[in-house]
Formats: C-alpha cells, sequence, structure tokens
C-alpha cells in the first residue's frame, strides 16, 4: 500500500512540473506573440512616415 501511495505522490509531481512547465511556454508564446504586434505597429508606422515624406518630396518638386 505505502508503495502505491509512493507512485501515486511521484504522479502527482510530475503532473504538476508538466503542468508548470506548460504554462511557462503558453506566457512565453503570450510575449512573443505581443513583441511581434508590437514590431507590426513599428513597421506600419515606419512605412506611413515614408510614405508622407515621399509625398512631401515629390510635391515639393512640382
Amino acid at each position: 500500500m505505502l508503495r502505491l501511495y509512493e507512485e501515486l505522490e511521484t504522479l502527482k509531481r510530475e503532473a504538476s512540473e508538466e503542468k508548470n512547465r506548460r504554462t511557462a511556454c503558453e506566457l512565453e508564446i503570450r510575449d512573443l506573440k505581443e513583441k511581434v504586434k508590437a514590431l507590426e505597429k513599428t513597421a506600419g508606422d515606419s512605412s506611413a512616415n515614408a510614405l508622407a515624406a515621399n509625398r512631401e518630396s515629390v510635391d515639393g518638386r512640382d
């Protein structure tokens, strides 16, 4: 009976460790997605600024 209890405790501990690993991975994925969104916004803003500067340059030559 003691052996079964020890096995159960081992399995519970392993399950808890696996849950913690998965949670850490999910948090890392969420953080990376947020970074990608921020970079996409920055890239979009930069493109818009470059386009506006180009239009000003072209309009200034006319």
